[in-house]
């Protein structure tokens, strides 16, 4: 068994484009601060200014329509790095046997939002992130699978190509998922952030934070969740704070069990520079 694991940056700044390359991009006589090497320092500066009005801390169009352009360009250009690892196992007779796993790790955001922040609201549009899956001998070739995911599911996925031992661990197998062959109980999404979570079962949508009242909506009729029905869906709301808490209480067992502290890390000088051109 091999295992290659890519880490693309996706459309994610710093975007590698050049500066001919720039000087094609939409818009025309742009004047806005969004660059290639500087982008997630403008957008941290932007996002950090909560002095000011929040009008401020927008983009405005033209920024909005460089900043797609510049991900457009650094997308192609890891397309054709994609392409050539998939020439490869063709060319040694590997590819029909492999499990590729294409999955996006951050999502941009819906604008007025500055995008790409590194601790984001828990919100739809920064969870939802692509996740594209080539199963060995062409399985389930073509199909689109209305089922979500999480990392942990893939995790499990790689485990089980690899015949790992997967009896205590969590996730349900992207295979069977795309083939809604899911448990009887349904198959939650949660996603945790220090004490706030989201968590999601079919339509239903629970967000809040831990010793709070949480939120309820039904994303099917209500997109955008402007409208709280947790007073109206006592039941729904039941079942998913349950699924949160125990979720919550399985993480915290699991941290105790490995004895692991959080110990800051001392960080040199480079590696202090190379966050912040990634916006941190």
């Amino acid at each position: 068994w091999v295992v290659l694991v890519v880490h693309a940056r996706g459309g994610h700044p710093p975007w590698d484009v050049t500066r001919d390359e720039v000087a094609l991009l939409p818009p025309e006589e742009y004047a806005g601060a969004l660059e290639p090497r500087a982008g997630a320092v403008v957008l941290a500066n932007l996002r950090g200014q909560r002095q000011r009005r929040a009008v401020d801390q927008r983009l405005s169009g033209d920024d909005w329509r460089r900043l797609h352009a510049l991900e457009g360009v650094a997308l192609r250009k890891q397309d054709d790095g994609l392409h050539h690892i998939l020439d490869v196992l063709v060319k040694e007779g590997l590819y029909d046997r492999a499990l590729v796993v294409f999955m996006g790790d951050v999502a941009v955001g819906d604008p007025p939002s500055v995008p790409f922040a590194p601790i984001p609201p828990l919100r739809e549009d920064v969870l939802m992130a692509p996740l594209i899956v080539k199963f060995p001998g062409g399985a389930l070739a073509g199909t689109h699978a209305e089922a979500s995911a999480t990392a942990v599911d893939v995790t499990r996925t790689v485990l089980d190509a690899r015949g790992a031992g997967v009896e205590r661990t969590e996730g349900t197998d992207l295979f069977r998922l795309a083939r809604n062959d899911v448990p009887l109980d349904g198959h939650p999404l949660v996603a945790r952030l220090g004490a706030r979570y989201a968590t999601r079962l079919g339509p239903w949508l629970l967000t809040g934070e831990f010793g709070r009242r949480p939120s309820l909506c039904r994303t099917d009729v209500d997109p955008a969740c402007a409208n709280d029905v947790y007073a109206e869906n006592p039941l729904a709301a039941a079942a998913l704070w349950q699924r949160t808490y125990r979720a919550e209480v399985a993480a915290r067992a699991r941290r105790a069990e490995s004895g692991s502290k959080i110990v800051p890390a001392g960080l040199d000088a480079d590696t202090q520079a190379a966050l912040k051109v990634f916006g941190y």
